[in-house]
């Protein structure tokens, strides 16, 4: 039984070590571009564009009397 320090090895570089030695593994990590692109850039976008609707123009002026 393999310790859990060569699935760990594989996964961070891309080379599986058998008992023949290392070979080299496609990549396991696919990364979401896109889905990273529309959460960092698009929820603020949109959370901006909410709160521009619910904002005042103008917020009522008071003048203090002394």
């Amino acid at each position: 039984m393999r310790p859990p320090q060569h699935i760990l090895a594989r996964d961070a570089t891309g080379t599986a070590y058998t008992e023949s030695g290392a070979t080299s593994v496609p990549g396991t990590y696919v990364v979401p571009w896109w889905l990273l692109l529309i959460l960092l850039v698009g929820v603020p976008l949109l959370a901006a564009a909410i709160s521009m609707t619910f904002a005042r123009r103008t917020p009522p002026l008071t003048r203090r009397e002394a």
